[in-house]
C-alpha cells in the first residue's frame, strides 16, 4: 500500500515535530514529541496543537 507523506517540520534535536493533517475535517495541526527519561527510556506524545501550542492528546478528531 502506498500512502502519501507528511510534510513536518522539527526542532534542532529531533524530538519534536509538526505536521497539519488535511482531512473531511479541515487542517488540524498535530504534534509528535520523544521525551527520553533519565533510565533512557523514550516516551513518545501524540496529539493536536491546542492554542497554547501545547499536545492535547485526549482530543480525538478522527481525520482519517
Amino acid at each position: 500500500m502506498k500512502v502519501g507523506q507528511y510534510e513536518l517540520t522539527s526542532d534542532e534535536q529531533f524530538t519534536t515535530f509538526e505536521f497539519v493533517s488535511e482531512g473531511p475535517k479541515g487542517r488540524i495541526e498535530k504534534i509528535a514529541n520523544f521525551s527520553q527519561f533519565s533510565n533512557g527510556i523514550y516516551n513518545l506524545g501524540f496529539g493536536d496543537k491546542d492554542m497554547n501550542g501545547s499536545i492535547d492528546d485526549m482530543v480525538i478528531t478522527d481525520n482519517r
